[in-house]
């Protein structure tokens, strides 16, 4: 009961050094639950809560390890790590522990995903922009080739 009660001090001063540097409610949110979660694993791990001082890099690869087996997306695992380096970070800043044990941890590789086509529907409207540019830049420069016209031709040209 008094892991909890310190973990949640930590976890408010935490949130409210968050808002003070205006991190998105969102940011805020996520990074909090990866703070619990950790800590969760941790006591459920070892039978007994540990203070946040005395989190070392070996629990947070652990962790990492477990989150990776557990079938967690890359994605997923990094965000957790990332919230744990903001929250260790705070933590050495504040003076409340002397090193980050979650900057030591890597993260986990992700697959580059190939950029999505545009569908149909985009693409003409892409592309009508496009002809509308170069029709507008034309009537503006009464005839003559100016790079406005140049540059409008050249966008048009790719998309089509």
């Amino acid at each position: 009961m008094k892991q909890t009660k310190i973990i949640s001090q930590h976890l408010e001063q935490f949130v409210a050094y968050l808002q003070k540097l205006d991190h998105s409610s969102h940011t805020i949110t996520a990074y909090r639950h990866d703070v619990l979660l950790f800590f969760t694993w941790l006591t459920q791990k070892i039978d007994r809560g540990v203070p946040p001082v005395e989190i070392t890099a070996f629990d947070v690869q652990k962790y990492r390890d477990h989150l990776v087996t557990s079938d967690h997306k890359p994605a997923t695992v990094n965000r957790r790590l990332a919230g744990l380096r903001a929250f260790f970070g705070w933590m050495v800043k504040t003076g409340q522990a002397a090193s980050n044990p979650a900057a030591e941890v890597n993260g986990v590789r992700q697959d580059r995903r190939a950029p999505k086509a545009l569908d149909a529907q985009a693409m003409y409207k892409l592309q009508r922009s496009a002809a509308a540019q170069r029709q507008l830049a034309e009537a503006q420069a009464g005839g003559e080739v100016t790079p406005a016209v140049m540059y409008a031709r050249r966008d048009e040209a790719l998309l089509n």
